[in-house]
């Protein structure tokens, strides 16, 4: 084995010699002793031992081994939940035989196999002892089913406790009931101390049943658990087998049976730490039982649910949790329009009200297309774009399946009274939801403005500059999008623009980005009426003449 690896590391140290010998040894305080040994080098009869003997005077020895040991696992550690080795991430161990020997003697460096069987083959004899992060990352899968031997190593495996993390995403299910097969142990309540979480996305429409892998034993340490389109035997079995987790992710589709409500409430009550609890689709019970209880999520900092409306906010009911999250995402199903007013804009003011106002101001984003996406986050920034805005609450509402487009622009007014318009600073609107006229008169204390795919005549809706239905006089920076513009509708850009220079009002920022066409002569009248303009054309093809 050494001699299989030391040959490149010796055609590496032949080729590090020669250099030396020309480049000299500047920095080397061994350098006498160093030449000395070149010159025996440069024989053939140098032995292994005696070329090692000359390595060890470098410099490079000089770095501990602790240390060097360090920079190799950093070279390949999991990245993430399931990045993979890299072409040549082992290659450390053909440079010399001190490399090779500091990586045998740094369990943590084979602690990672890579994220297809194929890689766990090449990599589990390397160490037995160190824990192992087992990652499957959906590529090139390999078949259904493990071969004996991985069978046998994680069997090993988990009879030693020296598993740390599992990983698992595929759309392979077959594979997926191998694996869990192999990780399952014999004989009930064991007590795993290094499993600290343990992911699976299924990517098929049937469920992969993980009962026996999470409910066979205890979890003293798991931290995290994920699990998409799976399904559980007994929900009052998990319960009462992690008390530790901090992360709970469950997206669930058709899965037999599905949680209770008292159930599920038993989970989240038995594992007091969490901070990241997302429930999604059926996921949320749906047997409508108020439980006798409240359950306190005091260091939760993100809530996600999703599902029908009356079961979302029916679980909500029974949840305590601190009014800063840092990230509140709601997607409700078979809404009607009735439901904004009456349950949906209470508990958005109620919870927004809770979090106390924002020093720098809230940004709303809004975007209606088959349904309404309503996010409220941290504004002032100036950011670029709607999703680089720090959401604090999502919404994501759809009425029935097809509503029309004036019945969700209807709502969407309705959810934005109430949010407090004196602290909405920033506006994303995209695909033209609702009469921008109606957005200027509620907003008057917008800065910046962004719209995407919108017509431009229906950004300035307002005949004249400051009158209401127009854009505020407090905006500063207005950025347009992939714009939808007629060959006669820059007029009315340059006739706002024109009237905010007049009062003395000048935007600070205008931007326009991907739009169908614009002359030299606008872009010229443009220049004149801001502080600073950035425009990036997408196509010419409607106007041949315009120039840029």
């Amino acid at each position: 084995m050494q001699t299989a690896l030391n040959a490149p590391g010796m055609q590496a140290h032949d080729q590090a010699s020669q250099s030396v010998l020309e480049n000299g040894l500047d920095g080397e305080p061994n350098v006498g002793s160093i030449r000395a040994m070149d010159k025996e080098l440069a024989s053939d009869e140098a032995s292994i031992k005696f070329k090692r003997t000359r390595n060890s005077l470098l410099n490079i020895h000089i770095l501990p081994p602790e240390i060097l040991g360090k920079i190799f696992h950093w070279n390949v550690m999991l990245r993430g939940d399931f990045g993979g080795l890299e072409k040549g991430s082992h290659n450390f161990l053909f440079i010399c035989h001190h490399w090779f020997e500091v990586a045998l003697r740094t369990p943590e460096i084979w602690s990672f196999w890579g994220d297809t069987p194929r890689d766990w083959a090449r990599c589990h004899t390397r160490s037995a002892t160190a824990p192992l992060d087992l990652v499957l990352s959906g590529v090139n899968d390999d078949g259904d089913c493990l071969n004996p031997t991985l069978i046998n190593v994680l069997q090993d495996r988990t009879s030693r406790d020296t598993i740390r993390r599992v990983h698992l995403r595929s759309g392979n299910p077959q594979l997926l009931r191998s694996i869990l097969s192999s990780l399952t142990p014999q004989c009930e309540n064991m007590r795993p101390s290094q499993m600290q979480s343990f992911i699976l996305w299924n990517w098929e429409v049937t469920p992969v049943d993980v009962s026996d892998f999470v409910t066979h034993r205890y979890f003293p340490e798991l931290q995290r658990l994920d699990l998409t389109r799976c399904t559980i035997s007994s929900w009052d079995l998990l319960r009462s087998r992690s008390g530790a987790l901090t992360e709970l992710h469950l997206n669930f589709v058709n899965p037999t049976p599905t949680p209770t409500t008292l159930q599920l409430l038993s989970i989240l009550a038995s594992n007091p730490h969490l901070q990241e609890v997302a429930l999604l689709h059926q996921a949320v019970p749906d047997d409508h039982t108020d439980a006798p209880f409240r359950v306190p999520l005091h260091h939760l900092r993100q809530l996600l649910l999703s599902g029908d409306l009356r079961h979302v906010f029916g679980l909500l009911q029974q949840l305590e949790h601190p009014a800063t999250l840092d990230r509140l995402g709601i997607t409700l199903y078979n809404c009607t329009e009735a439901d904004v007013p009456q349950v949906i804009g209470p508990y958005l003011r109620s919870h927004l009200q809770r979090r106390g106002r924002s020093p720098s101001g809230l940004g709303l984003s809004l975007s209606c297309d088959r349904r309404i996406v309503f996010n409220v986050g941290e504004g002032g920034g100036n950011h670029s774009e709607a999703a680089q805005m720090d959401s604090v609450v999502e919404l994501s509402v759809r009425l029935g399946q097809s509503p029309p487009k004036d019945l969700l622009g209807k709502t969407a007014m309705d959810l934005i009274a109430f949010v407090p318009p004196e602290d909405i600073v920033d506006f994303w609107g995209n695909n033209e939801p609702v009469d921008m006229g109606d957005i200027y008169t509620r907003l008057p204390n917008l800065k910046t403005l962004f719209l995407n795919r919108i017509h431009l005549p229906a950004v300035f809706p307002g005949p004249n500059f400051g009158e209401q239905g127009s854009i505020p006089s407090s905006v500063k920076t207005l950025t347009l999008q992939r714009l939808m513009v007629g060959n006669n509708d820059w007029s009315s850009l340059t006739t706002f623009l024109a009237l905010r220079a007049s009062s003395g009002e000048r935007l600070d920022i205008l931007k326009i980005l991907h739009f169908n066409h614009m002359c030299r002569e606008v872009r010229e009248s443009i220049e004149g009426m801001v502080h600073e303009f950035a425009a990036v054309n997408m196509h010419n093809s409607r106007c041949p003449s315009c120039e840029l």
